[in-house]
């Protein structure tokens, strides 16, 4: 029930929800953590566009953005099937996540 009226909130607004007290919004802007942003083909319930506008929250962090489209995946993709495709935006994770340096 939370989570359903907080993405209401959000899709309305275009913004996170106060989280029990906490203002995600500037939350965001403060983490400096790598992010590799990944967006489907085909997904209507989170287009390019919506990832989009939620990377530019994220002002302090390194941002990868990635699109995973159905020629990659050679497989039709939405919101849920994508992970029967799942093979090479999983090598595509681990790479990311293999480039990383581990914090001092």
């Amino acid at each position: 029930r939370g989570v359903i009226r907080d993405w209401a909130y959000t899709a309305r607004t275009g913004r996170f929800p106060s989280l029990d007290g906490v203002d995600a919004e500037a939350a965001v802007r403060r983490l400096t953590t790598p992010v590799l942003a990944v967006s489907m083909d085909d997904d209507s319930f989170t287009p390019h566009a919506t990832l989009d506008h939620l990377c530019a929250k994220l002002t302090a962090a390194p941002v990868t953005r990635a699109r995973y489209t159905v020629a990659e995946a050679g497989a039709p993709l939405d919101h849920f099937v994508w992970v029967r495709a799942g093979g090479p935006l999983a090598r595509r994770v681990a790479d990311f996540a293999a480039a990383l340096t581990p914090p001092a």
